[in-house]
């Protein structure tokens, strides 16, 4: 594959990149900055965690001059210059005055892009783990208490208080370009909330936390839930559609006599995004019929099946995380092994790097991840494998950057604006 637009991700090579794991959406109408703690490690004032030795808060001012700075998707500073203080953009410009007493680094031959953002993740998250076996069928729930009477609805699952940073995983993220993540427990029909970290691990957790509560997520997917219902996707439809009745009932009555922390939860979670997992093309449709039945918009995170049927995606209004996973070649070296592959699974292999193109061409509002690539370096090949089958780069990098950001602050009951810093 050959790139030549100039601007585009042809220039994200590891000569030319320098990842400051800092996302800058600026200038936009949708009035929402997301800036994030940057590889050069200095943080704000406002600290609550006691610190082992004595205190040596700096607030020095860093300068990256002569760098070609890419600021969305659509705008480019040719020579531009960067400020930071306390792990925040404080200015970027062609034409910037760098204070007195500044640490100049010049930066000229290279480029520096907005770190990627990726929307659908269990980064930090506690290993999904069943529930013990126990003979004969089991209908009761494993834990007592006041949660609610199946195991597979845990909306009252916080991400920010599971999370613990995982340095491994996070030097693969940013070895792509991550520098910032949501993330969510994967467990069960209805998983709880998710969060917005950073990829710094240094400091302790609670340095990295951008928002706490960023989405609610589900699937129909059951998960470590060892009850026998539900046993089939026809059952988890009815189990989340029984959730949604019974949390409005929850919700609107006058004479409970009972207190249910799930569907406490389930009710408050409904003010965020809504973000569904779907494992196919059909269970994206699925879902969305679900979600007008009760007046709900999901986010859907896709397949990669989705390019199928677009007609059907597009009629379900809905915006979508879309994976860059897409399937190896087949081995076929043995005619015996050859005559036993699908024609279905052959020209999904050849199609599915088209993905992402269709919905742009759609004008489908997406977002990409890289949460489901077993090797994240598969990413950048992947990624330039989707551009050569009709992915614009611009719209490459605004899935990378802008849209996931978009995403995860806009929510359905109310609108939340984040400035952390000035633009």
């Amino acid at each position: 594959m050959t790139v030549h637009n100039d601007s585009g991700l042809s220039h994200l090579k590891k000569d030319k990149f320098v990842n400051l794991k800092t996302t800058v959406m600026m200038k936009k109408s949708w009035a929402v900055a997301v800036l994030l703690a940057t590889t050069l490690h200095v943080f704000g004032q406002l600290v609550t965690f006691p610190r082992n030795g004595a205190a040596d808060p700096r607030h020095t001012i860093y300068a990256l001059t002569n760098a070609k700075i890419q600021i969305d998707a659509d705008n480019v500073i040719e020579k531009g210059t960067l400020l930071i203080q306390d792990g925040r953009i404080i200015d970027v410009a062609a034409n910037v005055t760098i204070p007195k007493g500044a640490v100049v680094m010049d930066m000229t031959g290279k480029w520096i892009y907005p770190s990627f953002i990726d929307p659908f993740t269990s980064y930090g998250m506690p290993e999904v783990k069943r529930h013990p076996w126990t003979p004969g069928p089991k209908y009761e729930r494993a834990q007592p208490g006041t949660r609610g009477w199946n195991d597979a609805l845990n909306p009252e699952n916080q991400a920010h208080q599971l999370f613990q940073h995982d340095e491994k995983s996070a030097e693969q993220y940013r070895g792509i370009g991550y520098g910032v993540l949501m993330i969510h427990h994967p467990d069960g029909i209805a998983r709880g909330t998710s969060a917005v970290v950073t990829l710094h691990t240094e400091g302790g957790e609670n340095l990295s936390v951008v928002k706490d509560r960023a989405a609610s997520c589900y699937s129909f997917n059951k998960g470590s839930s060892r009850q026998e219902y539900p046993s089939s996707l026809m059952g988890a439809i009815a189990l989340l559609r029984q959730t949604y009745y019974d949390a409005d009932w929850y919700r609107i009555s006058k004479n409970r006599a009972e207190y249910n922390t799930t569907l406490e939860a389930f009710n408050t979670n409904r003010m965020l995004p809504q973000i569904f997992e779907t494992s196919n093309k059909w269970n994206v449709l699925r879902a969305d019929k679900l979600g007008d039945e009760f007046s709900t918009q999901y986010i859907f995170k896709g397949s990669g099946t989705e390019y199928q049927r677009m007609d059907e995606m597009l009629a379900t209004n809905g915006k979508f995380i879309l994976p860059l996973n897409f399937p190896a070649a087949f081995d076929i070296n043995d005619p015996y092994d050859a005559e036993l592959l699908d024609y279905a699974d052959m020209k999904h292999w050849e199609l599915a790097p088209l993905n992402p193109g269709a919905f742009e061409k759609y004008r489908i509002t997406f977002a990409l991840t890289a949460a489901d690539l077993g090797d994240k370096k598969d990413f950048w090949s992947n990624l330039r494998k989707a551009i050569a089958y009709g992915l614009s780069e611009k719209e490459a990098l605004r899935a990378l950057t802008t849209t996931p950001a978009q995403l995860l602050y806009t929510t359905t009951g109310y609108r939340e604006h984040v400035m952390l810093c000035a633009t």
